[in-house]
Parts: C-alpha cells; sequence; structure tokens
C-alpha cells in the first residue's frame, strides 16, 4: 500500500513583445512513494521509500513566423529521498535521508501551424544527474557496533549518490475536425536506459558489496528505454463547457527479470475523463479523472532473490486552474 501522491505543475507567461513571450513554471516530474510492510520477505531491498524531484524552468520563445514558434529553457532540479530498509545482519534497519540533491538541464520546444486545423508541437528534455553529495544514514542497531561501522555517537554516517533523471522527446499532434471538435495525439520516447545502476558509496560503514572497497554498494537495475502513447479528443459542448475523454499507453522501463521493489512499474493501459469550464473570458477550472489498468507481471529478479507475481491498480484525479490577467 503507498499514500497517494500529488504531482504539481504551474506556469506563468508573459509576452514581452509581439514575438517575444518570457515563462516559469514550477512541476514535480518524477517521484513516487512506495511502502511495503516492515516484515515483509523483501524488507532487505525496502520498507518505504519516498522520491521527489522539483523543476524550476525559465523560459523564453520566439515566434518566428504566424504559423511557427521556438523556445528554450533552463531547467534547475532540487530531490529528496527518504528511505527505509531492513540490515537483518546487523539486527536492526538504516535510514537513507538526502533533502539537497540537485542537477541541472535544459529544454526545447518547436510549434508549427501547417495550415487552420492542424498543430504540431516537438519538445526535448536534457537529462539531468541528481547528485546526493550530503546524504545522511542512520542505523537503527545496537550501540554497540557503532565502532565496528565507522558511525558517529548517534549512529550515523554519510553517504553520496547519483540518481540519473532522463530525457525524453515528445511529439504532438492536434487537429480540428470541427470548430467545436479537436482530435489529440502525441508520442513520448523516455530515455531510461542510462539508469543501469544504483551506486551509493558510504563515508566509513562497510556495508557495501564491492571486494574491492566494502563501504561501496551497487546495484543492478538495467532499466530500458520506454514509450508511451497517447489519444484524447475535446468537444466544446457550449461557451463554457468542454468534455473531454482519452486513452494511453504508457510502458514499464524494465523486464520481470529487473523488476524493482523500490520503484514497482507495470505496462499499463490508462482511460482518462474530464471536464473544462471557462468562467467569463479570464478564469478557467479544469477536472480530469483516469483509470489505470496495468498488465500483471511474474516478478523474477534472481539479483534481489526476489520472486512472485505482481498486480497493481491506481487511480488519478486532476484539477487545474488558469487565468488570463490580459
Amino acid at each position: 500500500n503507498s499514500p497517494i501522491g500529488t504531482p504539481i505543475y504551474a506556469a506563468v507567461a508573459y509576452k514581452v513583445l509581439d514575438n517575444v513571450s518570457l515563462g516559469f513554471s514550477f512541476s514535480t516530474p518524477f517521484g513516487s512513494t512506495i511502502e511495503w510492510p516492515s516484515d515483509w520477505a523483501g524488507k532487505e531491498i525496502v520498507q518505504r521509500l519516498e522520491l521527489k524531484s522539483f523543476y524550476f524552468q525559465p523560459m523564453v520563445s520566439f515566434k518566428l513566423a504566424p504559423w511557427a514558434s521556438v523556445g528554450g529553457s533552463y531547467i534547475y532540479a532540487k530531490g529528496t529521498v527518504n528511505w527505509d530498509k531492513a540490515v537483518t545482519q546487523l539486527g536492526g534497519k538504516l535510514n537513507l535521508k538526502d533533502e539537497k540533491a540537485s542537477g541541472s538541464g535544459f529544454g526545447l520546444g518547436f510549434y508549427f501551424q501547417p495550415n487552420d486545423k492542424l498543430d504540431v508541437s516537438i519538445a526535448y528534455r536534457s537529462p539531468i544527474d541528481m547528485e546526493a553529495k550530503k546524504g545522511v544514514v542512520s542505523f537503527d542497531v545496537s550501540s554497540a557496533l557503532y565502532p565496528a561501522l565507522g558511525l558517529d555517537a548517534s549512529g550515523k554516517d554519510a553517504f553520496t549518490a547519483t540518481l540519473p533523471l532522463v530525457d525524453e522527446y515528445t511529439i504532438g499532434v492536434t487537429y480540428k475536425v470541427t470548430p467545436k471538435w479537436l482530435i489529440s495525439g502525441d508520442f513520448n520516447y523516455s530515455g531510461w536506459d542510462q539508469y543501469n545502476r544504483l551506486k551509493l558509496d558510504f563515508a566509513n560503514a562497510p556495508i557495501g558489496n564491492q571486494p574491492d572497497d566494502p563501504t561501496v554498494l551497487v546495484s543492478p537495475k538495467n532499466f530500458k528505454s520506454t514509450q508511451t502513447w497517447r489519444i484524447g479528443t475535446q468537444y466544446q459542448i457550449n461557451d463554457m463547457i468542454a468534455a473531454r475523454a482519452g486513452y494511453y499507453y504508457d510502458q514499464s522501463p524494465y523486464s520481470d527479470e529487473n523488476f524493482q521493489a523500490e520503484t514497482p512499474s507495470f505496462d499499463s493501459n490508462v482511460i482518462t475523463a474530464g471536464l473544462g469550464f471557462k468562467f467569463a473570458k479570464s478564469f478557467g477550472v479544469d477536472v480530469a479523472g483516469g483509470l489505470a489498468l496495468p498488465k500483471s507481471r511474474k516478478v523474477n529478479n534472481a539479483y534481489s532473490d526476489f520472486y512472485g507475481q505482481a498486480k497493481a491498480k491506481a487511480y488519478y484525479f486532476g484539477l487545474g486552474l488558469s487565468y488570463n490577467a490580459f
């Protein structure tokens, strides 16, 4: 069982010239919280893991022609990790925490309108290496073990790690069937193949698995790049209300042999629906919901000694607010 996640996206834009606009966005594109029973069979892998990322993204766009625009952005990313797992060989558990991980990247976007009925958008977001340089690992074990583990008087040690937040390529198309009816589709490619292992480097604690350095713990991940296909439609019922419906297919970034208890993932079919309300000319409210239908999978991770069948279900709810001050 896992708590409800609350991804957020907020943006503001201002046209400084007829063909130049500035903007800023804040988003949480990566992150999850997974919680397993404290005494489950894989407690040495994870008991609870909370990952968060925060993207701060100033941007600028240029209107090259009435039918074409281009834009770019700088991305500053902050991240946090809070990971509990058991260490049965020491008769206890540990917590890995870092609230100051950071990295940076960039984004590019292109917009074309070949005719009055067709819009085409292309976007790229670069990978970002989130570097945890000041992580703290806290051990809940007998204090008699502190000297052998190189811990301080409070049972703590330091660690470093790097987690890749992958690059993304997206192309989207919208076609205006009638003045009231739109159909849209997009394709997204995420470069998860960059994430082939996770390396935790402890300052003193010899709880690693490398023969030449017992303070280094390396876990294979062997992720693969993924594709997401989406299609949706909108119908403008009247001047105030628009009805929407959609579907998308989302791939898991790893095989059954590399299933990760820390970040469970499934090939999923997702059905979505929503309504948009426009109050006056300046204020809008959007509500949406989704039902995810993940495919069950047979877990066969020999490295983690993790076997079985994995199933999941998920529901999505969304609320959007928009305001045009001018």
